[in-house]
């Protein structure tokens, strides 16, 4: 799901732009820059108090900090503004799986499900008969 506000928010500037050219200019690259820098400070300070000041055996803080640079700056790129951030690629590599689920294709488990679509239409369909 986040890929997907993240595609529909870079197509709706990007129609935005391109209906009022005029209102994209350099100020408003610096405008958005500067919110950058600020929605990562917001997310650094959410992901720490999720973390507790305590990496997991997993993946760490800074790790999880590169990542959050990295989206930042791939967002930035989509809307026609350059990277802002400099990310360390060893500390980005860790969160790899991450990025691989997000354009992974998902697919239901058949097994794990009730099939409805061959139900009447005039039968009903409760909570307990779906799951």
């Amino acid at each position: 799901e986040e890929n997907i506000h993240f595609a529909f928010g870079a197509y709706l500037v990007n129609t935005l732009k391109e209906e009022n050219p005029d209102f994209f200019d350099a100020e408003m690259k610096d405008y958005v820059k500067e919110y950058a820098k600020k929605a990562y400070e917001a997310e650094k300070k959410i992901n720490h108090w999720i973390f507790q000041g305590k990496d997991l055996d997993f993946l760490s803080m800074a790790e999880v900090d590169e990542y959050v640079k990295f989206r930042l700056n791939t967002g930035l790129n989509e809307i026609g503004v350059d990277s802002i951030f400099e990310v360390n690629e060893e500390l980005l590599s860790a969160s790899d799986f991450f990025e691989n689920s997000l354009y992974s294709p998902a697919h239901q488990d058949f097994f794990d499900s009730r099939s409805v679509g061959y139900s009447k239409k005039a039968q009903s369909i409760s909570e307990d008969d779906l799951f």
